[in-house]
């Protein structure tokens, strides 16, 4: 899967009207942004690991980059709760 697929058609349904198409468009662009996040990481010969450690470990790389906007977006997965509690613990 294209982390591009995911945006695209998070784009498209955050057009339509509904809460469906609200909460599915968020889970999109979430999943862009993690399977983003894993193939910069996998470019530098480094990988999320598989299940919900990866999830956490997504997070810790954008929270603890030292990148001001990379924690900002952290933030932003969290407040949201597509980054269950449990996973962002820091």
């Amino acid at each position: 899967m294209h982390p591009e697929e995911f945006n695209d058609l998070a784009i498209e349904l955050s057009s339509k009207p509904g809460a469906a198409n609200a909460r599915t468009a968020i889970s999109r662009a979430y999943y862009s942004t993690y399977h983003s996040i894993n193939k910069l990481l996998k470019m530098n010969n480094h990988a999320l690991p598989k299940g919900p450690q990866g999830h956490q470990s997504a997070y810790h790389f954008l929270n603890n980059s030292g990148d001001t906007e990379m924690v900002t977006i952290a933030g932003q997965l969290k407040c949201r709760g597509k980054l269950p509690e449990k996973y962002s613990a820091n």
